[in-house]
């Protein structure tokens, strides 16, 4: 059964969003992050296969999902591969993380994905600032341990490590992400995300 799973956190201030809370303050950053949720839940309430929540193990009742796992392991490298581990091992198959930090992500992107993993080991869809917003997989590969997260050379990292065990890699076309102040400008026009404009627009005010 193929799987579209969403990292995500509880949108606790002070726990998510660290980099933009340092400049917009914490319980903004944290609304941004929560609107930033919905909006991918409305959006992908419709998809053509199935979606469930990869989550911290403080679950939230915003979330309503009853396709919920708890993440596992010490680091967001671990968590990923924990994920793609347990879901091999259920017989999940292919397999696609996206992150939460790109709320813009459509569901047919996604499905270039799964498409992709009828030919590849794996796929990824990177970010501007080096990073990837999603990856999928047909099974198992641990192509994250020793990967340095959140740097600008994270999706560099693993792509090497893929190299390394001869694995087939698949790359979409790139997508923004919002980590920073500065990155809010990409969200500026994006008037389809009804929750992330609201969010920006009480941000606004507050300023």
């Amino acid at each position: 059964m193929t799987v579209l799973y969403f990292g995500a956190k509880a949108p606790v201030p002070g726990q998510v969003k660290t980099r933009l809370a340092a400049t917009v303050g914490p319980r903004a950053a944290a609304n941004l992050y929560a609107a930033f949720l919905a909006d991918l839940q409305a959006r992908f309430r419709g998809a053509p296969f199935p979606v469930a929540w990869y989550v911290t193990p403080a679950a939230w009742p915003g979330l309503r999902s009853r396709r919920v796992r708890i993440q596992a392991g010490q680091g967001w490298s671990e968590r990923q591969a924990h994920l793609f581990r347990v879901a091999t091992a259920a017989g999940h198959s292919p397999v696609v993380l996206a992150a939460t930090d790109s709320p813009q992500l459509e569901p047919e992107r996604v499905t270039e994905a799964f498409a992709a993993l009828a030919v590849h080991d794996l796929v990824f869809g990177p970010t501007f600032d080096g990073g990837y917003y999603l990856v999928g997989m047909r099974a198992f590969h641990d192509v994250f341990t020793g990967v340095a997260m959140s740097t600008e050379s994270a999706l560099a990292q693993a792509l090497e490590r893929a190299r390394a065990r001869r694995l087939s890699v698949a790359l979409l076309a790139p997508e923004f992400d919002v980590d920073t102040a500065a990155d809010l400008a990409f969200l500026a026009h994006r008037r389809d995300l009804a929750a992330t404009a609201a969010a920006l627009r009480a941000l606004e005010v507050a300023a």
